[in-house]
């Protein structure tokens, strides 16, 4: 069964079984796949967020579906709440208020990837990484924060594109999200 690591900075290892994720209301969900097999184009994924099926589709086209670990890492690229955050490692403004909407940037991968899996230089050089293994998928998505929860709660997803991630304007965000959470 495949466990889901819960977004943050330092990514956290907090392991919920797939059922207990699957608790929420199913949003469809267009990812950007950037396969670690350069023979294969970068395309997109639809899925159902929050889906029955979403943890066995994201193994799938992860590799994890008859993997050792099968493990998914979830990991934020950039999002503007967590920017305005007033803890001392987010250096921003003022946080929004409960239920103020904002966009997120978030990448999926093999959490055990570096152990397992090839160098991926396509994805390290689009998501502005050092090193990332494994094939990756991405989302461009719009999230709030409700009253009295740490956790973010995703509203919807936007289109994504290998030329977005390739642009100044995401160059620029991943540099002010390095900045922020160093």
């Amino acid at each position: 069964m495949a466990h889901i690591i819960l977004p943050g900075n330092a990514r956290q290892h907090i392991f919920l079984p797939s059922p207990h994720f699957m608790m929420q209301e199913v949003i469809p969900a267009q990812y950007l796949f950037i396969p670690d097999d350069i023979t294969q184009p970068i395309r997109q994924a639809d899925l159902q967020y929050g889906g029955p099926t979403f943890v066995d589709d994201v193994d799938e086209l992860l590799g994890l579906k008859n993997g050792p670990l099968g493990f998914i890492g979830e990991e934020w690229l950039w999002t503007e709440g967590q920017l305005r955050m007033p803890y001392p490692q987010f250096k921003g403004e003022e946080p929004f208020p409960p239920l103020h909407e904002y966009l997120a940037y978030q990448a999926i991968m093999d959490d055990y990837g570096n152990m397992t899996r090839a160098h991926n230089k396509r994805a390290a050089e689009l998501l502005r990484r050092p090193v990332t293994h494994g094939s990756v998928l991405v989302a461009k998505m719009i999230v709030t924060r409700k009253p009295d929860e740490y956790m973010e709660t995703v509203l919807r997803f936007e289109e994504l594109t290998e030329q977005e991630l390739r642009s100044n304007a995401f160059s620029k965000k991943r540099r002010e999200w390095h900045r922020a959470t160093t």
